[in-house]
């Protein structure tokens, strides 16, 4: 509470504190304040650098990844993608800071971070699709249950996503993507991308093994037969 009155934020059963009836309150010296309570003793830590989020806050699901962009905080979890700018909210007694979730309510994986331009753009993988996150709002970019996305390092207008049943290159043709995908000779998840120093693409599937795309046929992406694009690397080739 502030000198004026004005209620920043509540402590109650609902966020950590074990019970609401508060019999009594102490400061200590380092500031932490005392709470004895009913049938137990809580201590709230005002100058921890620390602050704990739970579903108390706004976040539902187990956390898959975290990202900043933009000064906000965004979070995948199992459940969706939700989002905490740093201010405090005003709600009908007090003030809370708490996450947003964005309307994409389904198993987020990860985010991407991709640069067009000199401009950097945030997109979140999920199990319905690749999505741009724009001002809190999302545009489809890929319809398909994605594991992951990857920036090229040698064209920064060409994406990479790994799906359930194959892979999709996605190249960024002014302000649309056009979208390749190949789906036929890996039946597994694409779970890992990477792009070494002479311009192949690598392939992590959750079994088959590695997969990897010459940096002279994936030019040939939307032609090529899946058979003769990706070279396979499993335990026959020497891997555990």
């Amino acid at each position: 509470m502030s000198k004026d009155g004005t209620t920043y934020r509540v402590y109650d059963k609902t966020n950590l504190l074990l019970d609401n009836k508060v019999n009594a309150l102490y400061l200590d010296n380092s500031n932490n304040l005392w709470v004895a309570l009913d049938q137990s003793l809580s201590k709230i830590e005002f100058n921890s650098p620390f602050t704990f989020y739970n579903d108390k806050d706004g976040i539902s699901g187990t956390i898959s990844a975290i990202t900043k962009f933009e000064n906000k905080i965004y979070v995948c979890t199992t459940l969706g993608v939700f989002c905490y700018d740093g201010n405090l909210k005003r709600t009908d007694q007090f003030y809370e800071n708490k996450f947003k979730q964005l309307s994409l309510k389904a198993e987020c994986f990860s985010f991407l971070k991709a640069k067009f331009k000199g401009k950097e753009r945030l997109f979140v993988v999920s199990q319905k699709g690749l999505y741009e996150i724009k001002d809190l709002g999302l545009d489809l970019v890929l319809e398909d249950f994605c594991f992951t996305a990857f920036q090229s390092t040698t064209n920064e207008n060409r994406l990479y996503v790994g799906l359930k049943n194959g892979v999709a290159a996605l190249t960024l043709n002014g302000a649309s993507w056009e979208t390749e995908k190949k789906k036929k000779n890996i039946m597994n998840e694409i779970t890992t991308i990477a792009e070494d120093e002479k311009g192949n693409i690598w392939l992590g599937a959750k079994q088959d093994g590695i997969y990897r795309i010459d940096a002279n046929k994936k030019k040939n992406f939307s032609t090529a037969d899946g058979a003769t694009l990706f070279t396979l690397y499993d335990t026959v080739s020497g891997l555990p």
